[in-house]
């Protein structure tokens, strides 16, 4: 399915919106600022739990899945810094513990990279 929003915040804020109090995410430290500020500003005081980590390395996200973790979320190229991160082996991440994987592919557009192909099993695009 495909959905459209007005912008990617209410596309983040609406994924977030499925997620529950005692509920975990990983996501990528770097991150856009405005993602991280709708992680820790708002979602955080329903009671959702965010853990940041450098995502170049999956061992490094699988040692901070619990069995809480309901959500991975990654962007690549990240924003600001561009760093890759290995989206099918966060998919596989995900699989092993029974999470979703979702992507802002914002940077790459699906001209040049389709992260459904490579596992994700949501993905975002902006068109800004």
């Amino acid at each position: 399915h495909g959905l459209c929003f007005s912008s990617g915040m209410a596309a983040i804020d609406t994924l977030l919106k499925t997620l529950k109090p005692g509920d975990h995410v990983v996501s990528t430290n770097d991150l856009y600022g405005g993602t991280y500020r709708l992680f820790t500003k708002v979602f955080a005081t329903y009671g959702i739990t965010f853990t940041f980590t450098d995502m170049s390395d999956p061992a490094k996200v699988a040692a901070l899945i619990t069995p809480d973790t309901r959500l991975i979320w990654a962007e690549t190229p990240t924003n600001p810094l561009l760093n890759i991160i290995d989206i099918a082996g966060l998919a596989a991440l995900a699989r092993e513990h029974g999470c979703l994987l979702g992507v802002d592919n914002t940077f790459e557009t699906p001209y040049i990279q389709n992260p459904l192909d490579l596992g994700a099993d949501l993905v975002m695009h902006l068109v800004t």
